[in-house]
């Protein structure tokens, strides 16, 4: 039950993440079109394609994290508890542990 809670709220907070995101990069998108106040106009619109090419960017890191966190729950951890089956208990939870954050350093 823990587990599923835990999994329902990381897939919520990755879908606020793009959804926040989105949201900036449509706000931007309409604001560039306005006659700037404080910056000169190239500069307006070099800062908007930076800010808006930063969302986009940003959209699809939360995407590729939300992919990889069901990935690991639905392949990558069972996978590794059944690599280290043969061992027992506390070793076996300890084998499992490392070699998950071992291999998403490596991933990372």
């Amino acid at each position: 039950m823990l587990l599923q809670t835990l999994i329902i709220l990381y897939l919520l907070y990755t879908l606020l993440k793009v959804a926040v995101a989105v949201s900036q990069y449509r706000f931007v998108r309409t604001e560039v079109i306005k006659k700037p106040v404080v910056l000169e106009p190239e500069t307006w619109r070099f800062a908007a394609r930076y800010s808006m090419a930063k969302e986009r960017l940003n959209m699809t890191a939360a995407f590729l994290e939300g992919l990889l966190f069901v990935f690991w729950v639905l392949l990558g951890l069972p996978f590794l508890d059944t690599l280290f089956s043969d061992q027992e208990g506390f070793i076996k939870a300890l084998f499992v542990v490392n070699s998950f954050m071992v291999i998403n350093y490596l991933l990372g």
